[in-house]
């Protein structure tokens, strides 16, 4: 039987599930921001915890030039 219609290719990441694209519960922040960031003890709004959360990149990606560097 000949297919039809438009295939432009896989839609997903081969063996990620789903959940990563979509999480169960609809919540988005949870992937966004570190966990600790999402505490309410620390009372923070949006702009706080995105601003939070460049710095904690930051400081991961110089970790990681850290330990990729070779050693002399």
């Amino acid at each position: 039987m000949a297919r039809v219609g438009q295939f432009l290719g896989p839609t997903e990441v081969y063996g990620a599930p789903l959940a990563i694209a979509h999480p169960a519960d609809n919540n988005v922040a949870g992937s966004r921001y570190h966990p600790l960031l999402l505490d309410p003890k620390l009372n923070l709004d949006e702009q706080q915890m995105s601003d939070m959360q460049q710095q904690i990149m930051e400081l991961f990606r110089v970790l990681q030039l850290g330990r990729d560097l070779p050693t002399p």
